[in-house]
C-alpha cells in the first residue's frame, strides 16, 4: 500500500519519533476516504516495528482486526534509521512490498530524507497541535515523541535544588559537581559520543573517556568498548559489553509501587 498516512491515522500506536511517509501519499479528508484508498491498494508495508516493544504487537493485531481486507507487510523489525533509510532507497521504483509506506526514524533524517527527494507530504488531523519546530512545514515529516532530561537531586544534601537549566549558573551552584566542565564529540552521521573530555574545579582536564568500539545492536548503535583515562590519577579503565540487548520482555509488575519500595530499601 503506498498511501502511507493510513497507517498513520488508523493506527496512530505506530507513529513514534519521526514518521515519515514514505512514497505516494494522497490527502483525503476523511476516514472514509482513507478506508476506501486502502481497499482498492489492498496491502502495507511497515519497517522497525518489533512486537515485544511498546505494545507494538498488541497494536497490530487490533489493527488487523479491524482492516482484515488489508495485507500487512513487516520489514526487519530490528530496523535502525539507516536502515529504513536504505530500504526507501533500494526500492525507489518497486511498487512490491519490499517498500516501506511509512517509516521510524530519528528526527534528525526527516529533513535529510525530504531532500534526498524520499518522502511525499501528508497532514494529519492534529496537525495544528504539533510545534512548529518538530514538523516539516510541507508536511513531509513530524516528530511524534522525543526524550528530555531531568535533574535528579538528593534534597538532603541540596534543599533548595535548581528548576531549570539556567539555575545551574547561579552561583550556589558553582563547582557542586566533581566536573563542572565537560566537552562531547559526536559522531556526524549518528550522533553517537566518541570522546568525552572533563574538567575539575580548577578547569584542567582530569578524565577522558573514549568510545574505542562502536556497533549495532538490534539495529541501534552501542558503544560495545570505552577507555577511561584518569589523567589526575594516572590511571586507565577498560569497559567491554559482553552482551547487549534492547526492549527485553519485561512484567508490568517490576515496575508497581509495591516492588520497587522493596527492592530500593
Amino acid at each position: 500500500m503506498k498511501r502511507a498516512w493510513f497507517l498513520r491515522t488508523a493506527m496512530s500506536a505506530l507513529s513514534v519519533a519521526a514518521f515519515l511517509a514514505a512514497d505516494n501519499a494522497i490527502a483525503a479528508e476523511t476516514m472514509d476516504d482513507l478506508i476506501a484508498g486502502a481497499k482498492e491498494e489492498g496491502e502495507l508495508t511497515i519497517i522497525a516495528v518489533p512486537h515485544d516493544w511498546c505494545k507494538y504487537g498488541d497494536s497490530i493485531e487490533l489493527f488487523k482486526k479491524k482492516y482484515p481486507f488489508l495485507k500487512l507487510n513487516e520489514l526487519n523489525p530490528d530496523a535502525g534509521s539507516g536502515d529504513e533509510i536504505e530500504a526507501i532507497k533500494a526500492n525507489k521504483d518497486n511498487k512490491g512490498p519490499q517498500n516501506p509506506d511509512v517509516i521510524d526514524v530519528g528526527l534528525s533524517f526527516g529533513p535529510s530524507a525530504k531532500k534526498d527527494g524520499l518522502l511525499q507530504p501528508y497532514k494529519v488531523s492534529t496537525w495544528d497541535s504539533i510545534p512548529e519546530g518538530n514538523k516539516d512545514p510541507e508536511g513531509y515529516w513530524y516528530g511524534n515523541y522525543y526524550g528530555v532530561l531531568a535533574f535528579e537531586v538528593n534534597t538532603d544534601l541540596i534543599p533548595n535544588p535548581p528548576q531549570d537549566w539556567p539555575d545551574l549558573l547561579k552561583p550556589e551552584f558553582k563547582n557542586e559537581s566533581d566536573y563542572p566542565r565537560s566537552v562531547s564529540y559526536l559522531r556526524k552521521d549518528n550522533g553517537m559520543l566518541l570522546k568525552w573530555d572533563l574538567f575539575g574545579k580548577s578547569n584542567k582536564l582530569e578524565k577522558v573517556i573514549t568510545a574505542e568500539e562502536i556497533k549495532q545492536i538490534q539495529g541501534f548503535w552501542t558503544v560495545t568498548v570505552a577507555r577511561v583515562d584518569d589523567l589526575k590519577k594516572k590511571g586507565k579503565l577498560i569497559l567491554r559489553l559482553q552482551e547487549g540487548r534492547y526492549n527485553p520482555p519485561l512484567d508490568d509488575s517490576l515496575f508497581s509501587e509495591d516492588y520497587l519500595k522493596q527492592n530500593t530499601q
